[in-house]
C-alpha cells in the first residue's frame, strides 16, 4: 500500500488496516496514541465513539466521513485534514489545530472547540448548534451555515 505512513504500531495498524464490517464494534485503544501520520483514506464507516485520541497527529489525512462522536481530540493536530461529512458530535476538540481543515458538512453539534485554531478552515454547511467556540481563532474561516430543510 503505497503512501501509507503510520507511526503508531499495533493500535492503528489494527484499526486502520483491518477490514471492518459496518455493524461490528470497533476496538478501543488501550492508551491514547502519541503520533499518527496517515496518508491514506479511511473507510467511511470507520467509527471510534468516545475514543481518547488527545494529541493525535492527523495532519493532511483524508478521514472524511469518519465517526468520532464524543471523542477526546484535545490538542489534536488536524491541520489540512479532510474531515468533510465527519461525525464529531459532542467531541472535545479544545486546543486542537484545525488550520486549513475541510469540515464542510461535518456534524459538530455540542462539540467543544474552545481555544481551537480554525484559521482558514472550511465549515460550509457544518452543523454547529451548541458548539463552544470561546477563545477559538476563526480568522479566514468559512462559516456558511446549511440551508434549513423545508417541511
Amino acid at each position: 500500500m503505497d503512501g501509507i505512513a503510520i507511526g503508531l504500531g499495533a493500535f492503528l495498524a489494527g484499526l486502520l488496516l483491518a477490514p471492518h464490517h459496518h455493524d461490528a464494534p470497533q476496538p478501543i485503544p488501550p492508551e491514547p496514541p502519541a503520533f499518527i501520520s496517515v496518508h491514506m483514506r479511511l473507510p467511511n464507516f470507520f467509527r471510534c465513539t468516545g475514543c481518547d485520541l488527545h494529541g493525535i497527529d492527523l495532519r493532511g489525512a483524508d478521514v472524511h466521513g469518519i465517526s468520532l462522536s464524543g471523542a477526546n481530540l484535545t490538542h489534536a493536530n488536524l491541520e489540512g485534514a479532510d474531515l468533510h461529512d465527519a461525525n464529531l458530535t459532542g467531541s472535545d476538540l479544545s486546543q486542537a489545530n484545525l488550520r486549513h481543515a475541510d469540515l464542510h458538512g461535518a456534524r459538530l453539534t455540542g462539540a467543544n472547540l474552545q481555544g481551537a485554531d480554525l484559521t482558514d478552515a472550511n465549515l460550509t454547511g457544518a452543523r454547529l448548534s451548541g458548539v463552544n467556540l470561546s477563545g477559538a481563532t476563526i480568522s479566514g474561516t468559512n462559516l456558511l451555515l446549511p440551508t434549513p430543510e423545508l417541511p
